[in-house]
């Protein structure tokens, strides 16, 4: 039909609502993970349209932001196979909101086992994989999160 479904402006709506600029002080993106909204946006992800693919991905990379508790439970959720997934194969547009969840997931104020989880799911071979076919944009964030995921890890420190 080409109408937008509804879950993707469910998507679209939970992230217009929760940039840092919008929800300062960052109660939406509390309420909306209290709400369980964050489960239900990582299942989108699987969505046959990317337009779907990438609402969700703005939604999470939003809910992400600054939000150690929704990291959490972005990562509790089993995203990251499919974040991955969608850094080799989703459309530049779903990639340029991915690329932003999985740097949030790696940066500031994560467990190390996030990190840990996102490096154990083949992160490093496929995003140095992806790195050539992207936009600049997405090569610099793809380069914060290698550095992420090696910084202050067990085998760096060995060196």
């Amino acid at each position: 039909s080409g109408a937008p479904d509804w879950k993707e402006q469910v998507a679209a709506a939970i992230a217009s609502i929760t940039p840092n600029s919008m929800d300062r002080d960052g109660r939406a993106k509390v309420a909306i993970a209290s709400a369980g909204a964050i489960p239900h946006l990582v299942a989108l992800l699987r969505a046959t349209m990317s337009d779907s693919q990438r609402q969700a991905a703005r939604a999470l990379h939003n809910l992400t932001s600054k939000n150690t508790d929704n990291k959490n439970a972005v990562v509790e959720a089993g995203a990251i196979p499919r974040l991955l997934l969608l850094m080799k194969s989703g459309a530049p547009a779903v990639r340029e909101q991915v690329v932003g969840v999985l740097r949030n997931l790696t940066g500031g104020g994560v467990k190390p086992e996030n990190k840990a989880a996102v490096a154990e799911a083949n992160a490093i071979p496929t995003l140095i994989t992806v790195l050539k076919a992207v936009e600049p944009q997405v090569q610099m964030h793809i380069a914060v999160i290698l550095y992420n995921l090696v910084n202050n890890s067990p085998e760096r420190r060995a060196v």
